[in-house]
């Protein structure tokens, strides 16, 4: 009796992927502009995540140009989400100021001598 045939096209379980196909390299730039995303985000209590959030989206624009002139480098994932991160967080900064000069300006003006006054 003969063995039951394997189905073709599949590798063993542990196989190391194809052979003689190469990865492509990651972008050092599109990995900086995740890691900046992702620290201006955990980090948004402090002075960091806006400038933290700036290099996520100056490098994100970098890397996508890199990655766009040279097709053989991956990371264009990495980038964008980069540069999704810096770009919410440097919005968020902007409402916040804003806001909190809005509210200075408007409300700060007349409520700050009553509470100073008792």
């Amino acid at each position: 009796m003969q063995p039951a045939p394997q189905q073709p096209g599949y590798a063993p379980y542990g196989a190391q992927g194809y052979p003689g196909v190469a990865q492509r390299p990651t972008s050092g730039l599109a990995i900086t502009s995740l890691v900046c995303g992702i620290a201006g985000v955990a980090l948004f209590w402090a002075i960091i995540p806006l400038l933290a959030s700036i290099a996520a989206v100056i490098t994100g624009h970098m890397a996508l140009g890199q990655t766009k002139r040279d097709p053989s480098i991956g990371g264009r994932g990495l980038a964008i989400t980069g540069l999704i991160l810096g770009y919410a967080v440097v919005g968020i900064g902007a409402f916040v100021l804003v806001s909190t000069i809005i509210s200075f300006l408007f409300l700060g003006a007349f409520t700050l001598p009553f509470v100073f006054s008792s």
